[in-house]
């Protein structure tokens, strides 16, 4: 299966793994927001490789960003080895001659970008490929962050509804990543400034149910002032607090109409989207949608009910 799933995704490559399938070990997700996919999981003893040029196969081209998690993953291509350890990134064209070898069980986030959408020069990913950005460079880190954090929501179904608008931040933020290993870190920082509202939108998607999702907690995890937190949130025409509370009541609404509200007490609905009181959110839920939550539930139900006869 492992073999017929890398093929399926990267045309004419080799996979080699364990020869005994008792010591074979891996766990994998893969999900899509538009057209970025991003994958995570942990794997064993394993190398993929690809000898010989694919772009004249039917397969789509894809700029491929490794995060490394845990243990130790060796890239090679473009003549180039890179030996990335955990925080590392690494980049490579799945249509170029490459291999991605792990000597024992490591942890990964893959992030794949059409080539198309990323809009760099071929020799400029091609001098890029192989080479490792390590952590602690700002941009790595923003893109390690961003990234890690949409596997966990994907493994986890926490995305929802407007996963497709989370690409275009890591579209930016591989092009970026592709610009430090080129030397060109100016243009890498200006990555932070144009991806920084997306980023911010976001966090505040993938965090709704917490409720200590405020300024200062949004300020700190993107390194910036409430200030300028404000200031970027205003020119996009967002009210921090108003956008969170119409986001938390509004997939309040979505699991109350579901087949799962059903199955949950509206307290502990509207405990998971971030509401501390239920007195506090059914008046909310009220004043938004015009009746209760539990007149929302009921009639969501019979309408269910009346579909399926």
């Amino acid at each position: 299966m492992i073999r017929e799933l890398a093929r399926l995704r990267e045309g004419r490559v080799e996979v080699m793994m364990e020869p005994d399938p008792n010591r074979i070990q891996g766990v994998f997700s893969d999900f899509s927001y538009g057209p970025v996919g991003i994958s995570s999981g942990g794997w064993g003893a394993m190398t993929v490789r690809r000898d010989r040029d694919g772009t004249e196969e039917n397969v789509e081209r894809y700029a491929v960003a490794g995060l490394q998690i845990s243990g130790r993953t060796t890239i090679e291509q473009a003549g180039r080895q890179a030996v990335m350890k955990p925080g590392d990134f690494c980049v490579y064209d799945n249509l170029r001659p490459y291999a991605v070898a792990n000597s024992g069980f490591v942890e990964l986030v893959t992030v794949r970008v059409p080539v198309r959408m990323l809009a760099v020069p071929s020799p400029t990913l091609e001098r890029v490929s192989a080479r490792r950005i390590g952590a602690g460079h700002p941009v790595a880190d923003a893109a390690a962050g961003y990234f890690a954090r949409l596997a966990q929501a994907g493994r986890t179904g926490e995305a929802g509804a407007g996963a497709d608008l989370l690409a275009q931040p890591c579209v930016e933020l591989l092009r970026a990543l592709v610009t430090i290993g080129a030397g060109a870190a100016d243009l890498a920082a200006d990555a932070l400034d144009v991806t920084l509202q997306d980023r911010l939108l976001a966090y505040m998607r993938l965090h709704l149910g917490d409720t200590d999702l405020t300024a200062a907690r949004l300020a700190a995890e993107h390194h910036i002032s409430e200030r300028q937190l404000y200031r970027i949130l205003s020119r996009a025409g967002v009210s921090l607090g108003e956008w969170i509370r119409a986001q938390r009541l509004e997939q309040c609404r979505r699991e109350l109409a579901s087949a799962r509200g059903d199955r949950a007490t509206i307290a502990s609905i509207a405990s998971r989207w971030g509401f501390v009181s239920a007195p506090h959110f059914s008046r909310a839920f009220k004043s938004a949608y015009g009746m209760s939550p539990r007149q929302w539930r009921d009639l969501s139900r019979t309408s269910r009910t009346q579909t399926q006869a």
